[in-house]
Order: C-alpha cells, then structure tokens, then sequence
C-alpha cells in the first residue's frame, strides 16, 4: 500500500479537543456567568430593550477583549507547547505529517473550540432570554460577531508569535509587549519629547492606537445610542476596524506557516527561535528599555514635574542610554542563555547608542520644525484656547491669525524662558500674594483637513520675557472681534425669542444669589445690555493671571426658542465684569451688585467675617 503524507490529521485534531478541555471548560463557565446567567438580572433591572442590548454589546466589547486576549494567547501556548522542548519537536516532526499539517491541526482544533465556545454561549443566552420573554436576537447575534472576530485575531496573532519563540515566556512577552507596543511607543516618546521640545504636549490621546488591538478595542471602541430613533437601538461603532483585525489574525497565521516550515527543531527553548529575528528583537527591546526605563529613572532621578523642566535633552538622554542598556543586554542573554555577552555585542550597542544620541538630539535642536511649527491661518477651522481652565473658541481668520502671531512671539522667547528655568530659582508664589504666578496655556488648533495640532506653554509672571507674551496673548483674545467671535452664541440669540434669563451671583455680603427677568425685561437686558457690552469689547475679557484669584463666577442663563421649537439654553460665565458698563449699571438699577473675587467680598460695606 502507497503511505501518504497528510496535511491534516484527525487524530491530532481530536486529541488537542479532549486533551485541553480544562481550558476550553473554564473560558465557556466564565462567558456562562457573564451573559446567560446574569441577563434575567439585567432584563429585571432595567425592563428596557435598548438598555439590556447596550449590556450585551459593552460585554462583548470590553470583557471580550479581555477573555479573548488571555484564553488565544493560553491557547496558542498549550497547542503548540510541544515546539518549546527539543524531544518533544522531534517526536511530533518525525511522525508522518507535514509541517503544514501539524499546524492546521492544531490551528483549527483552537479555533474551532473558541468560535464553537461563542455559538454555545449565544444559544444559551437566547434561551435565558426567551425565558424571560425579552428577546434581543439582533443585540446576541452582534455579541457572537464581536467576539468571534476577536478571537480569529488574537488567535492567529497569538499563534504567529507562538512561531517566534522557542519557550513560554518568550511567547507571553512578545505576544503582550507586541499588543501594546505602538500605543506604548507613542505615549511615552510623546511624553520625553514634551520635556525638551518647547510647546510639545504629552497629554493627547494616540493618534496611532489603532495598531495596538487590545488597547484600541477597550479605549477607543464604542456602543453608541442611535439617536434617529431616540435612543431605542445601540450599536457598536468598530465594525470596520474588528473586520480588518480578523483578516490579519488570518495573515498572521498564515505567515505563522510559512515561519513554521522553515523553523529548525534544535531552536526550540530559544527565547526568539527563528535566527534571523534575534537582532531585530534585541535592538527593538533596547528601544522599549530607552523609553519605559528612561523616562522612569529621569522622573524618579530628576523629580520631575510639571513645573520643573529645564529644555534640555541631556538628563532625559542619559537615562535613556541606560535604560537602553539593560534593555539591549538583558535581551542579548536571553538570546544567549548566558551572562558572557558583553565582549561580542559591545559593537552593537554603540552603534544603538550613536542612533539613539542623533535621534534625541534631532529633536533637541528641532531639525524637524516641530517647536517652531504654528499652521497657516487659512487652513485652520477654528482654534481652542484653554488657560487654567477656562475654554474659548475661535473661528474669524482674523482672531486665528493675531493668535499665530502670538504663538511664534512665545516660541521666539523659548532661550529667555529655558534661560529662566535653569536659574534654579522658580517664583511658585509671587512675593506679595498666596496665589500661584503661572501660567498654563493650551492651544489646540483644528485645522480643516480634520487634523488637530496642540501646543501647551507654561509662562511665569515672574519672567521679563514670559510677562510679554502673556501681555501678547491677552491683547489678542480681548480685541473686540475675538471678543465677539467667542461670544458668538450669545450675539446669535434673537431678543424676540428670550423666554427667561436666569442670574446667579455671590452679592455683597457673600450670600448666593439667584434672580429671574422674563419677557420684555429679559429681552431688554439681552440686546440693551449682554449684546451690547460684548459688541463694544466690555464683556467677556479674558485674563490670564487672574484665574487664581477667581472666587466667584457670575453665571447667566439664557432660555429662548430655538427655531426647532425648542426650548435652547446658553450659559455665560462672567469672571471678571467690571468693565461690562451697561450690563452692571443695569443690574444696579434692579438691585442686583454681584462681587467677583474674595477681595471684593471682603472688602464689602455689609461683609463681615
């Protein structure tokens, strides 16, 4: 008789099935538990639809992720454990199957258990839920997709890097260091290039996380409420982006076979197995050390904060060599299995250093233009300005362009300030008050092309050069028409249209205070007054030194009709309104004088301690 060789094996197949039904039992309890058994709960608590089906999607968005990120990497490891031991390898290497076969074997026995764990799961729960007569078989059947194309990617991802590595823990840390790494690599070369690099802000959110699938699926994911139909139908927002993720799950296994036929059987236990990978992983770790373990050394050495950042590169460079150090080494004697690796790998890590030192240092003396870089005003939609918590918005090109110009004054005096920090001598409190001298500015530009550009600035009033800027900075957004360009909500209301406004304020004698106007008083007050006063450049100043010694806040509500039919509500918070004459003398006249800081208050005739 001809012996064939096979490309599947069914025996194999079963084996992997029975074998590891531990795992395949606890991930099935964990989901029964979840979903079945909790919905009657859920249906109970809730008694609407559109509520229990947000549960059944947020369950498989976030716990998905998780079970499907920790059982396709416990998966992977036990189907192909028998790779990580040189008897082992060869035993099953000897048998009369093709290497394709023996992954497709165990390949499809994983796969097959998960995605028929997730059918089971879902019978379940429709069972549960016609029990308790709410059905939500549109809500179950995007559950069972949700989770289903999670599992073909982590699965085939987790199976590629099984290929990889030789041992457990290889595996463990390629397969997480690898799910996260973008995300990683962005945040924290945000963060050590927002030390050095002038008006950088590390607190924005990946723009690049999409390529970190655990992370995306968690944070960026969502079930959104459909709101042409009142909140009655929850969907999940991802679709796109899972379906890419499951066709990569099956490029990675398929690149996991083509790994797997050229992979020797005397590399098993090797922390990376295929030989050609090592330099890559070992210069790859040592860049994951410079970041991670540098910017942990400088914040623990250099006590860093938010206040104390001197410009320079060089503290931040030298705790990323050696972060960059141990990573570069630890790797190499993982690679090597032995302590003896500094004599032949010595060359390396210089050249890694020499790379390291020309790519920090690029950004130090900004060979990019990213410091010296403010947009075009032309191309810019609007512009947010946030200083020390208040937020004003900006649209004329007019208003956007006398901010540019004030930003590249600030980025011109970026010596002076470097200058100042360096004294070693930062003024947190100002000689004659207890209030804090700083300035922290955010300018977030969105430009038309749907792109965002964010810069953040801390100026001290104690700086000759910061003072200017900040004068520069107030003199832009208190022009009359950046006046009027963020009040524009306010100028846009029609006075006909004013059903009530509503005043709460601290009066002189430190009580809250809350008046009303109605019909034609409100309307008066609305276009003789606020309108008025804000048109001629007297309501709505901006200060960025005064913020800290705001106490009180004057708050105006505007109720008028909508040309919806709608009831339209817009606040306006008054900080400082002391040069709004008519809006003050108006209110006066009623016997209304609200205070706005704690000096007025104490400073008051009827005040009293």
């Amino acid at each position: 008789m001809r012996s064939v060789t096979s490309c599947f094996n069914k025996a194999i197949f079963l084996n992997n099935i029975k074998r590891f039904w531990p795992l395949w039992t606890i991930y099935n309890i964990i989901w029964v538990i979840s979903l079945p058994i909790s919905l009657p709960g859920i249906i109970t608590r809730y008694m609407n639809s559109a509520s229990v089906g947000r549960y059944i999607l947020q369950l498989g968005v976030v716990e998905g992720t998780i079970l499907s990120f920790a059982f396709c990497l416990l998966s992977a490891w036990t189907l192909f454990s028998y790779l990580y031991t040189a008897r082992s390898a060869g035993a099953f290497h000897a048998l009369p199957i093709r290497r394709e076969g023996l992954f497709l074997s165990s390949f499809i026995s994983g796969l097959t258990w998960l995605l028929l764990s997730n059918v089971f799961i879902f019978i379940l729960s429709v069972l549960s839920e016609l029990l308790f007569g709410s059905l939500q078989i549109g809500y179950l059947l995007q559950w069972l997709a949700i989770v289903s194309l999670q599992c073909v990617f982590f699965f085939g991802f987790g199976t590629f890097c099984a290929m990889l590595t030789g041992q457990g823990f290889g595996l463990v840390a390629i397969y997480g260091v690898l799910n996260f790494a973008v995300v990683i690599i962005e945040a924290i070369t945000r963060y050590c290039v927002s030390l050095f690099c002038y008006g950088i802000s590390s607190v924005n959110s990946p723009t690049l996380s999409v390529l970190s699938p655990a992370y995306w699926l968690i944070a960026k994911a969502r079930v959104e409420g459909n709101t042409l139909v009142s909140m009655d139908w929850y969907s999940f927002s991802g679709w796109t982006t899972l379906i890419i993720y499951c066709f990569a799950g099956l490029i990675f296994a398929a690149a996991a076979i083509l790994i797997y036929k050229r992979r020797k059987s005397e590399n098993a236990s090797e922390f990376i197995a295929v030989s050609i990978l090592r330099p890559v992983f070992k210069y790859f770790f040592a860049f994951i050390g410079s970041l991670v373990l540098g910017s942990l050394f400088y914040s623990i050495i250099f006590q860093i904060s938010s206040y104390e950042q001197t410009g320079s590169a060089i503290p931040m460079l030298s705790c990323m060599i050696i972060g960059g150090f141990l990573g570069y080494y630890i790797t190499a004697m993982l690679l090597s299995k032995s302590f003896r690796v500094f004599k032949r790998t010595t060359t390396g890590f210089v050249i890694y250093t020499v790379a390291l030192i020309v790519f920090v240092m690029s950004f130090e003396f900004d060979l990019f233009g990213i410091e010296r870089y403010a947009p075009n005003p032309g191309s810019v939609a609007s512009v947010n300005i946030n200083t020390n918590g208040d937020s004003l918005i900006y649209d004329e090109e007019a208003v956007i362009q006398r901010i540019t110009e004030a930003q590249k004054s600030l980025i011109a005096n970026k010596g002076s300030h470097e200058s100042f920090l360096r004294q070693g001598r930062l003024p947190f409190f100002a000689p004659d008050t207890s209030f804090p001298n700083v300035v922290s500015l955010h300018i977030s530009y969105m430009l038309k092309n749907g792109k965002t550009v964010n810069r953040r600035y801390t100026l001290f009033t104690a700086s000759e050069h910061d003072s200017k800027n900040i004068a520069e900075f107030e003199a832009a957004l208190n022009s009359p028409s950046a006046i009027s360009d963020s009040m524009s909500d306010v100028l846009a209301v029609s006075p006909d249209s004013v059903i009530t406004i509503e005043l709460h304020y601290v009066d002189k004698s430190g009580n809250s205070r809350d008046d009303i106007l109605v019909k034609n008083s409100a309307r008066d007050f609305l276009a003789n007054c606020l309108q008025a006063d804000i048109r001629n450049g007297k309501l709505g100043i901006v200060s960025l030194t005064d913020v800290y010694k705001r106490k009180f806040e004057f708050v105006i509500s505007i109720r008028a009709n909508a040309p919806n039919g709608y009831g339209d509500e817009i606040g306006l918070n008054v900080f400082s309104g002391k040069e709004a004459e008519k809006t003050l003398a108006y209110l006066k006249s009623m016997g209304i004088e609200p205070i706005f800081s704690e000096d007025e208050l104490k400073t008051a005739p009827t005040y009293k301690e």
